[in-house]
């Protein structure tokens, strides 16, 4: 008698791991495409967030290296560092997108010197990456 109850506990316990196995299977594949979207926003965000900090690293990397160089040069440069990081980092961007980034740097730049100095007038950063030639708008 005790083996019997050994032999249908056991199937039970089976029976019960199946139907969770399923669940489990049915929710995964009922959610997928919430999950998905999720990851996908998320990891878009995220992206965004590295590609801003990428952005403000290259622009301080043109001022800093090519000081007095036109903002051409500059601009150039720090595509070219903002590729090479981007590429480090695992962030598949286009050149606009990396240009973008830049220019927002250069107009954080410009807003910050402009409330330092008090004035209207533009200081080191308004000869930054992107003066008037280089502008993209």
């Amino acid at each position: 008698m005790h083996q019997l109850w050994i032999t249908v506990l056991n199937r039970a316990l089976l029976l019960l791991l199946q139907l969770v196995v399923v669940s489990v299977l049915v929710l995964m594949h009922r959610f997928a495409p919430v999950v998905k979207v999720w990851l996908d926003r998320h990891t878009t965000l995220t992206e965004r967030k590295i590609l801003a900090q990428v952005g403000k690293e290259a622009f301080q990397y043109a001022e800093s290296a090519f000081f007095g160089a036109p903002g051409q040069v500059k601009l150039d440069q720090a595509l070219k560092y903002a590729a090479a990081i981007a590429n480090r980092k695992g962030v598949s961007v286009t050149e606009n997108e990396m240009r973008a980034a830049i220019e927002q740097a250069v107009q954080e730049a410009k807003v910050i010197n402009r409330q330092s100095t008090g004035s209207t007038a533009t200081g080191a950063a308004g000869q930054g990456v992107a003066n008037s030639d280089t502008s993209t708008t």
